[in-house]
C-alpha cells in the first residue's frame, strides 16, 4: 500500500492540471490516476473491479473464439475430417471409401498444386 501511495503522489504531481496548463490531456490523465488510486486503495472497489474485469474478459474470449473459428473441435468431428481427407480411420487404420469426394467440395491436392504452380495435368 505504501508503494501505491508513493506512485499515486508522484503521478498526481506530474499530471496535475494546474502544473500542466498547456497539456490538454493532463486533466483526463489526472482524473484517471485518481480514479485508479481510489479503486486500488479500497478493498471493496478492487474486488468489484476484478469481478467486472473477469466477466468482461471471459465474454471477449468466448466471442473471439467464435469469430475466429478457434472453437475446440469435438473428437468425433476431428476424426471425421481426418477420415475424409486422408481416407482412413486414425484409430483402426482401416481404409475408408469416400463417395463423390469432388461433389462434397473437398480439396483435390493435385488441382490445388497445378493451380498454384501452373503446368499441365497428367
Amino acid at each position: 500500500m505504501k508503494e501505491l501511495k508513493k506512485v499515486y503522489r508522484k503521478l498526481t504531481l506530474k499530471y496535475h492540471p494546474d502544473r500542466n496548463i498547456a497539456d490538454e490531456d493532463a486533466e483526463e490523465k489526472f482524473r484517471l490516476i485518481v480514479e485508479a488510486y481510489n479503486t486500488l486503495s479500497s478493498e471493496k472497489k478492487r474486488k468489484e473491479y476484478d469481478a467486472v474485469l473477469r466477466k468482461q474478459s471471459s465474454r471477449e474470449n468466448k466471442r473471439n473464439v467464435r469469430e475466429r473459428g478457434f472453437e475446440k473441435p469435438r473428437p468425433e468431428e476431428f476424426e471425421k475430417k481426418f477420415q475424409d481427407f486422408f481416407g482412413f480411420n486414425p484409430r483402426t487404420k482401416e481404409k475408408i471409401k469416400v463417395k463423390n469426394k469432388k461433389d462434397k467440395g473437398s480439396m483435390n491436392t493435385n488441382d490445388l498444386f497445378m493451380n498454384y504452380f501452373g503446368g499441365k495435368k497428367n
